[in-house]
């Protein structure tokens, strides 16, 4: 959605061949900037420069919002097992057999320095 990045940290446990237990422990949205909002809105009018320019500027901003959702938390990232995220979707078109998100560059370097062990893109 076009209103912010959301975060939720969970505990899974499994509970038997197949089958998992979940709990929520904490949740938050994270308010994307006018700037980045509005970027994300004309996206699709972008050229290859500013799609890529958006790409890590999204990036860095999920970065900085997962360190600081677990830092205001108190929550060491050595005690998170993984994260995952399926971006932002910018191009949708599934009869022509594609689909684009953006947002989870593990080309980021704060990124792959902080957390290139746990970062899982899921595509749709």
């Amino acid at each position: 959605s076009l209103d912010g990045l959301d975060i939720a940290l969970c505990n899974f446990t499994r509970s038997g061949v197949g089958s998992w237990n979940y709990q929520l422990v904490a949740a938050e949205t994270v308010v994307y900037t006018k700037e980045l909002r509005d970027r994300l809105l004309k996206v699709m009018d972008a050229s290859a420069l500013e799609l890529c320019t958006l790409e890590a500027d999204l990036s860095a901003f999920f970065a900085d919002s997962v360190t600081g959702f677990l830092n205001r938390r108190n929550i060491a990232a050595s005690t998170v097992d993984y994260i995952s995220s399926h971006g932002h979707t910018v191009f949708h078109q599934p009869g022509k057999g594609f689909t684009v998100q953006i947002g989870w560059s593990v080309t980021s370097v704060r990124w792959t320095l902080l957390w290139a062990d746990k970062v899982h893109h899921l595509c749709q």
